[in-house]
């Protein structure tokens, strides 16, 4: 099997995760999801909110968190 680039996939990713989980769209990209299987979209959450929580100790973060986080944003405006 051909190995996929993995800027290609973390480029993906990002542009699915923004488009699921951000009400202010900079790009609305409803169609990246489909392009990750569901393995590649959670391995790729899973580090990158492992990375982001080694960078930030203080404030760590899961996906979920994040979702609630954009979620209280949204309704105090």
């Amino acid at each position: 099997m051909e190995q996929k680039s993995m800027t290609a996939l973390v480029s993906t990713f990002s542009r699915a995760y923004h488009s699921e989980n951000n009400d202010v769209k900079i790009f609305n990209d409803s169609v990246a999801k489909l392009l990750l299987s569901e393995q590649e979209y959670k391995e790729i959450t899973e580090q990158y909110f492992a990375e982001y929580n080694r960078a930030n100790p203080q404030h760590i973060m899961s996906a979920f968190d994040n979702v609630n986080y954009c979620l209280a944003i949204k309704k105090l405006f």
